[in-house]
């Protein structure tokens, strides 16, 4: 799964690389130890501060760049792995890379898998996490809740969740390659199943009874992407066209902007699942992380922005 070098690759040599490591059908456990090996190639940025942090009953790792200006806000980060693998820790490269692009704290936090609990436990550990932010003295409209996969299906739903319960929802939502239809309603699902490198049917299914065990997957906080979504703040979203998991960032777009949310919608050509995970070897994880920095600096009270 991981590249053998950090080197420049188009988006065809990287899905070559890819498909040629895939297995067959993995197991969660197989997804998980791969997850942790892909990690272990990324190079940590420089310049970014890392640290344990506990909030509301939280764990997670606080990223804090050197040129971070007053701690106006910050991002809490979700990571990926279908609710059912991935950590902090696997996920720590690329958060690390998104405060120091971005020029801002970001927390990513350790919100419970689906091998302990199952749905909502995720979605309720992301809400203490927020509402720990606030606790803090952060400004909701200074936060933005970010995540990549399954952990921007979570940031989806723990701003519903925070709607439904009257807490003030983020200031705005970023999110890489979401899943959010656990129906696996969307057109992707099946026409872009062959092409995707990264998301299989098998695997998505094994992880969504992991998480579900049994639940409704329309649930409202379990598929955002079916849900009424008036009320939530503006989000930006960037996914790839190779995705099994395309249709979910359409879907949600339609959504938000039939129910009046602004919504800034990427669909970056030939890229794959969470593309910005592979920045040593696309150049168009930097440049949508680049336009992350700018969507957050025009929609956000945070520090100005620089482009790497």
């Amino acid at each position: 799964m991981k590249p053998k070098e950090s080197s420049a690759m188009t988006p065809q040599e990287l899905k070559a690389m890819l498909f040629a490591a895939r297995k067959p059908v993995p197991t969660i456990a197989e997804m998980a130890s791969d997850m942790e090996e892909f990690s272990a190639s990324l190079p940590m940025p420089e310049g970014v501060r890392e640290e344990p942090r506990r909030l509301g009953g939280v764990d997670g790792l606080w990223f804090t760049p050197e040129d971070c200006a007053a701690e106006r806000g910050c991002i809490l980060y979700l990571h990926g792995g279908g609710y059912a693998i991935g950590s902090a820790r696997t996920h720590r490269a690329l958060t690390a890379l998104i405060a120091k692009v971005c020029r801002v704290p970001v927390w990513s936090i350790e919100y419970t898998l689906s091998v302990a609990q199952p749905y909502p436990a995720a979605i309720e550990d992301a809400l203490a996490a927020y509402s720990a932010l606030l606790t803090e003295r952060h400004s909701a409209s200074g936060i933005v809740a970010m995540g990549d996969s399954a952990g921007g299906g979570a940031a989806a739903a723990m701003a519903l969740m925070a709607l439904d319960r009257g807490i003030p929802v983020p200031g705005g939502l970023v999110l890489f390659s979401p899943w959010l239809d656990l129906t696996f309603s969307g057109g992707s699902h099946r026409e872009c199943a062959e092409r995707d490198p990264v998301v299989c049917v098998q695997s998505m299914s094994m992880m969504r009874d992991s998480y579900l065990r049994g639940q409704e997957p329309s649930a409202r906080y379990a598929s955002p992407a079916l849900a009424d979504l008036r009320g939530l703040p503006p989000m930006l979203i960037q996914v790839g066209s190779e995705e099994m998991l395309l249709s979910d960032s359409l879907m949600l777009a339609e959504r938000a902007g039939i129910e009046r949310v602004e919504v800034t919608l990427e669909v970056w050509p030939e890229m794959i699942h969470v593309f910005q995970a592979y920045f040593p070897h696309l150049h168009e994880a930097h440049q949508a992380l680049r336009h992350v920095s700018q969507w957050i600096a025009s929609h956000i009270e945070l520090p100005s922005v620089e482009p790497i």
